[in-house]
């Protein structure tokens, strides 16, 4: 129900599956008929995945019954497994229903954390867009495990979920981070460094120190959110209801361009004896009426 709000970060997470399209399919018919109350369930933390929990039977002494002719997701439920197939099976069953999920392991285990949706709630900031928490299945919760993307570790990942759901001050985190990347300083996504370097600073530089620190402020609540209006003339800008009086964002170059008047000579078509015809830029519109 969620899927048509899922950001473009987010819907990564439900595309980058090994599984053709057919055992997709497979996967939602198979549990909309063998377990319905896994999809009806109203535990969104266990939705879907809770399958594993019921039905992939621990254990690898029947891994070797597996059928080369199946595939390996089905050989998984008919079979079973340890931590490692269960856990597959899992991120399996997620994706085929649109959740975004990733590999979350620990040390000698394997286990997934998913997306699942914040509820629309009165006191939602307007600032705050169609957001997920995610939640940790089949082992430790945050910050016992890592994760196989671009953050250190478990903690980090979830840091920047969380301040993705405030997309509007998410985007100062992202311009920070470009800036680092003009600067060809290296990407972090850590929120504090653990000592390697000396402790206290992010790694990555200090453009992306800023990025890593606008992030905390976000989840802290502490952030300076803005709303930019650009205009002809200075205008008041709020932050958190807070005017600020003549501060403001003025036009750029272009928005002046396309704003100023235009000079009716400049769109005038000529043409010459020779046949030559010169058409300036200016006279073009494409209203196709005319």
């Amino acid at each position: 129900p969620s899927f048509a709000n899922l950001t473009t970060w987010e819907l990564r997470m439900v595309v980058n599956g090994d599984e053709p399209d057919d055992i997709l399919t497979w996967g939602r018919t198979m549990l909309r008929n063998f377990r319905p109350d896994h999809i009806l369930t109203p535990d969104a933390n266990w939705r879907y995945v809770n399958i594993v929990r019921s039905e992939i039977r621990y254990g690898s002494q029947n891994v070797k019954f597996d059928r080369p002719e199946l595939q390996k997701y089905v050989n998984m439920l008919m079979n079973g497994g340890v931590c490692g197939r269960r856990a597959f099976f899992g991120r399996f069953i997620l994706r085929a229903f649109g959740v975004p999920v990733i590999a979350r392991p620990s040390r000698g285990h394997a286990a997934l954390a998913h997306y699942t949706p914040i509820l629309p709630s009165s006191t939602t900031s307007t600032t705050t867009t169609n957001g997920g928490n995610w939640v940790v299945n089949l082992g430790g919760n945050w910050g016992a495990g890592y994760t196989r993307t671009n953050y250190k570790n478990d903690l980090d990942f979830r840091a920047n979920s969380q301040a993705r759901n405030n997309q509007t001050a998410y985007l100062m985190v992202k311009r920070a981070q470009w800036a680092g990347d003009v600067r060809g300083e290296t990407r972090s996504y850590v929120i504090v460094d653990d000592g390697e370097d000396g402790g206290g600073t992010a790694t990555g530089g200090f453009w992306n120190g800023v990025a890593m620190q606008t992030q905390r402020d976000i989840i802290n609540g502490t952030g300076v959110l803005w709303t930019a209006v650009r205009s002809s003339s200075c205008q008041e800008e709020k932050i958190q209801g807070e005017t600020l009086g003549e501060w403001c964002i003025e036009p750029t170059i272009a928005e002046k361009i396309a704003a100023s008047p235009i000079n009716p000579n400049t769109t005038k078509i000529t043409y010459t004896k020779e046949g030559g015809i010169t058409i300036p830029a200016a006279s073009y519109n494409n209203d196709k009426s005319k």
